[in-house]
């Protein structure tokens, strides 16, 4: 077994910003670790650590330097838009640190929320973004990648078709028990989502389901969003999803001064989709 007490190297984030949340009551960090293999795939059980001993201590260096001591990572892989409880990532994974690293691969989900000081919200990412809505003391995280904040089904068939009820936005919005008079209170911010000038989708793509979606994208988009979707140019749909998911929180009511876009967009040294793969880490901390 791995030891907890194993002497690791705090790791420096290429990316780090410290938000304050309007009144003060909640402070939390978001970070980028820079590489291409960060893949957490290796760590979903208490024996992963020990098969995987150096990457084991790499993500306990990330995560320990940022003040973490309890790290939840759902399984986002189905970008199902759905959040689960703390309580269902109940595979435990110590690593050096120490660090906790709680997992569930059984139970699919793409949010969480982060409830004492201490708590971090993580995943790998290849330009996906983050979402972190803070209601009071309640602060949510979330993995928002394009299909984790729009229903493909919807978006390629024009809104003919779904394949679930509600995306991640309404579904953190619900969780939190947003009602009419108590939106104003809630605070959002789109953490480091791959630039659209860097996310075309073009109309000729020579396979056919991306093609078929993208079509259906310049359709529909553009009517739901207007221009806060991205642009469109002579050959590819450019989608904007920080603005999309903004957008989404403004129309459940969120005041859109409550949104924050300072930090929005993924730094150009990051491994993404578009520029030739890769799984860069991305984490928030609750301070």
């Amino acid at each position: 077994m791995l030891a907890l007490d194993t002497e690791v190297s705090p790791i420096k984030p290429l990316v780090h910003n410290r938000i304050e949340v309007p009144g003060g009551r909640i402070v939390f960090t978001a970070s980028c670790f820079e590489g291409r293999d960060w893949s957490l795939a290796p760590l979903q059980k208490k024996e992963d650590a020990a098969v995987n001993r150096e990457f084991a201590a790499k993500v306990g260096g990330a995560l320990s330097g940022l003040g973490a001591r309890r790290a939840y990572a759902p399984n986002p892989t189905q970008f199902n838009g759905k959040v689960i409880s703390p309580a269902n990532l109940r595979n435990i994974i110590p690593l050096p640190g120490p660090v906790f690293l709680c997992r569930n691969q059984a139970c699919p989900a793409d949010s969480t929320s982060l409830n004492v000081a201490g708590d971090a919200g993580l995943f790998s990412a290849g330009g996906c973004g983050m979402l972190v809505i803070v209601q009071g003391q309640n602060l949510l995280f979330g993995h928002a990648g394009r299909e984790s904040l729009l229903d493909r089904q919807r978006i390629k068939t024009n809104n003919k078709e779904r394949s679930r009820d509600k995306d991640l936005v309404d579904n953190m919005l619900d969780v939190l028990g947003a009602r009419s008079e108590t939106l104003k209170s809630i605070y959002a911010w789109p953490l480091y989502f791959i630039k659209p000038q860097h996310f075309g989708h073009r109309f000729d793509d020579p396979d056919l389901k991306h093609a078929a979606y993208n079509q259906g994208a310049i359709l529909s988009l553009p009517r739901e969003f207007g221009s806060e979707y991205g642009w469109k140019s002579a050959e590819a749909i450019h989608i904007d999803l920080p603005r999309i998911a903004r957008t989404q929180l403004i129309n459940r009511g969120v005041p859109k001064s409550n949104i924050f876009l300072d930090h929005a967009y993924l730094a150009d040294e990051l491994p993404t989709t578009r520029n030739g793969g890769g799984r860069y880490l991305t984490v928030v901390v609750r301070q």
